[in-house]
């Protein structure tokens, strides 16, 4: 029991934070201590620690540069470009109705050979935008990427005000088990 919850502790650090008492500062942390040894002390870490899931808010980006549906195309991909970014939201009277990402360039202009100086983002932006809230846990964020095959993920608050955006970059960084469960399913799409 005791080797399967350090086993549990190591696996979920990343998608719940451990609040209260350390796990370490209970634990025997030199390798001759046996399991049974520390066995006591796992009714106390159980009783000190509390597991609360990995908000949003708290590993997303805050800055969010936006665009409108009326922008060229081609302005678009340079702010792209400058920015280093990988996607836009595209708004219009501050209501989200659409991103346009670098692959949308790709797929729908660069390969059908299109002008994209003739072309605006509401030409080729995608409508039906998965999103999230700000307060969910990045376990349901990341099931919803897997379940959308999306890569990135607007953030809302409860006013419906953008707050953020949530990417696969931000979950590898801050839950790397979360990420390679979006790029597995990233990859069985096609």
């Amino acid at each position: 029991m005791v080797a399967q919850y350090l086993l549990c502790l190591r696996e979920r650090w990343t998608t719940h934070r451990l609040r209260s008492v350390q796990a370490s500062e209970l634990l025997e942390p030199h390798p001759t201590y046996t399991v049974e040894k520390n066995k006591k002390n796992m009714e106390a870490i159980m009783a000190a620690t509390r597991w609360e899931p990995v908000k949003v808010q708290e590993i997303m980006h805050r800055e969010v540069r936006r665009t409108n549906p009326d922008m060229s195309l081609e302005d678009a991909a340079r702010k792209m470009r400058d920015m280093d970014i990988g996607c836009l939201p595209v708004c219009e009277n501050e209501e989200l109705i659409g991103v346009i990402t670098d692959r949308d360039i790709i797929c729908r202009v660069v390969a059908e050979t299109r002008d994209p100086a003739t072309i605006t983002v509401r030409d080729v932006m995608s409508k039906d935008v998965a999103f999230c809230f700000e307060d969910q846990s990045a376990m349901d964020a990341a099931q919803l990427m897997r379940e959308k095959h999306v890569r990135r993920l607007p953030v809302f608050d409860h006013d419906n005000h953008m707050v953020g955006m949530l990417t696969l970059s931000d979950l590898s960084v801050n839950a790397p088990e979360l990420s390679g469960e979006v790029v597995r399913s990233l990859s069985f799409r096609h």
